[in-house]
């Protein structure tokens, strides 16, 4: 798993922290510092690749609403009513499983992870 951690720590405890981090057999580094400028500024090779105001990120982004209408179904269009039962229920059981679209995506997920 590739389970990642931010933590927040002051100056002076810095190094008590990674040395916690260190007893736990945990990877950590120091990879930001909190100052009193209200913006975001991001570093990479020496090269500036983000400067963002902190006011800009309060807002989660750009403010978004959309009207939906949702309609009730029609009783006659209701698929457990109308469905006809299966008549082999162990070959309809073994062909569900053959479905890509409801087997396992456990190898698909850690690949992503």
């Amino acid at each position: 798993s590739q389970e990642r951690m931010a933590v927040v720590v002051a100056p002076e405890d810095v190094d008590k922290m990674l040395g916690f981090a260190e007893e736990e057999n945990l990877e950590a580094v120091v990879v930001a510092e909190v100052t009193k400028e209200p913006r975001l500024v991001l570093s990479w090779r020496g090269k500036v690749i983000v400067d963002i105001s902190r006011a800009f990120l309060d807002t989660n982004g750009a403010h978004q609403e959309a009207d939906a209408v949702v309609t009730m179904p029609k009783k006659e269009e209701n698929y457990f009513t109308k469905a006809e039962p299966k008549k082999d229920i162990r070959r309809s059981w073994l062909e569900t499983l053959k479905d890509l679209n409801v087997c396992s995506q456990k190898g698909l997920v850690e690949m992503f992870d």
